[in-house]
């Protein structure tokens, strides 16, 4: 299992390292802000360094929908999937590497940020500090939506860059949908909160369970 890990890790590195380098951007400006402005009090710095957390963590949600992209499908673009394939590795260990590489490293990323964003909160603003929470608690169901649409997409796909971008679409033209029909229904805000809480994370959930189940049953390549 080892052995497996660290192949999808070779596979992943790049992508997981341009990951890496887009969550930081926030920091790095929010560093450069600090630098240039020393006035700058303890308050202000807490609500710069938690607003750099939350905003770090929407990228994380976005970034999550290209890691489950290019689990399964990068290595199809490659081809070495097909190699793979004549090697006698159990299926299921296979799938169970991919799935704890990309679910380990997008969770990873979520919590880290996550980690921040609560590091600072006790210096933050009140006010700041609860649009930042409804921010992350709307993120996350859409973060789970993308990374299972992804995945699913991939399961089927051979190119992960069409496999990202369609996971990516059609897990936003959901959302865009779901609340265009509430509103147009006349349903109450919380309602509408309510089905969007509850409905992505399953969905992203089902497309993820049908997407391993798929590449458990299909031959390589």
């Amino acid at each position: 299992m080892k052995t497996l890990l660290w192949k999808d890790y070779r596979h992943n590195r790049r992508l997981l390292g341009a990951a890496t380098i887009f969550l930081l951007i926030p920091y790095l400006v929010i560093g450069l802000v600090g630098a240039l402005d020393s006035r700058a009090s303890s308050p202000d710095a807490a609500n710069l360094i938690g607003s750099a957390g939350v905003t770090s963590l929407g990228i994380a949600t976005l970034l999550g929908a290209f890691i489950a992209g290019n689990a399964i499908a990068g290595q199809r673009g490659d081809r070495s999937a097909e190699f793979a394939g004549y090697l006698p590795i159990p299926r299921r260990h296979a799938l169970l590497s991919k799935a704890a590489l990309a679910l380990g490293s997008s969770a990873l990323f979520w919590l880290v940020n996550l980690a921040v964003f609560l590091a600072a909160s006790p210096w933050m603003d009140a006010r700041d500090v609860h649009h930042l929470r409804e921010f992350a608690a709307l993120a996350f169901p859409a973060a789970v939506l993308l990374f299972g649409a992804s995945w699913l997409l991939s399961s089927f796909l051979s190119n992960p860059s069409l496999a990202t971008l369609s996971g990516l679409g059609s897990a936003m033209t959901f959302i865009i949908a779901l609340v265009t029909i509430l509103k147009a229904g006349a349903a109450a805000e919380r309602l509408i909160l309510h089905v969007y809480l509850g409905s992505c994370p399953a969905l992203g959930l089902l497309c993820f369970i049908i997407g391993a189940a798929y590449y458990l049953r299909r031959l390589e390549p």
